[in-house]
């Protein structure tokens, strides 16, 4: 059982040689935060700083575990959170000297730089497309384009532009997207070609921020 409980709006404090309550020793004492709040999708960022150590969990999975004397750290650990309810729990430590602790975070946050698909679009042996979906962090794919892209080059090059990525959950390694290129033919239209989707076992396909990235089928002579 606790010695104190209390409601705590936000977690900054600053006890220098003290403690959180007179009934509490100086030194070796422990606290915990816990509070279940509603965060819309996207990415987090939580930050502490303590003098000593801290554990950090968001739903029980553990961010930071830092659970040992420190003279006033600071930790940053970054998580995408799905639209809900969501319980925070900090655990603090305090061994000797000094005391505080420090709990913040930011979000969602929007990291997101463009970059480029080029393409091949055939003008033959009748009217084709590029299909574009680009993978959303839940696991679903975004249809960037339900109509589809044509080439408007006679030589059938197609440079699709400002496609999203973020950088700040893929990193320079790209983000992952999935092509398809279909021909309208006499009788049916049909999947020609297609990479990236890696649960139908194909390559992964990633537009990298800031450059073109090829599609493996390319026009002649490029």
């Amino acid at each position: 059982m606790p010695a104190i409980t209390r409601q705590d709006a936000d977690v900054n404090f600053d006890w220098g040689a003290d403690s959180p309550d007179w009934r509490m020793p100086k030194d070796s004492f422990s606290v915990r935060w816990s509070r279940t709040m509603r965060f819309v999708s996207g990415r987090y960022e939580f930050v502490t700083t303590s003098d000593d150590g801290v554990r950090l969990s968001v739903d029980d999975h553990l961010l930071i575990d830092q659970w040992r004397a420190l003279p006033g750290k600071q930790f940053k650990h970054a998580v995408y959170l799905s639209e809900g309810q969501d319980t925070i729990r900090l655990e603090y430590v305090e061994e000797y000297g000094m005391a505080s602790v420090k709990l913040r975070w930011r979000g969602p946050i929007v990291d997101v730089t463009v970059g480029n698909i080029v393409t091949c679009v055939p003008p033959y042996p009748s009217y084709s497309w590029i299909k574009v979906y680009r993978l959303e962090p839940d696991g679903s794919w975004r249809d960037m384009n339900p109509s589809g892209y044509a080439s408007l080059e006679r030589t059938g090059v197609l440079a699709i532009q400002g496609l999203p990525t973020e950088a700040g959950l893929y990193g320079d390694a790209g983000h992952s997207y999935w092509v398809e290129q279909w021909i309208d033919g006499s009788l049916a239209r049909s999947l020609v070609r297609s990479v990236g989707n890696m649960g139908r076992g194909e390559p992964a396909f990633r537009v990298v921020p800031g450059k073109d990235t090829y599609t493996p089928w390319q026009c002649p002579g490029r």
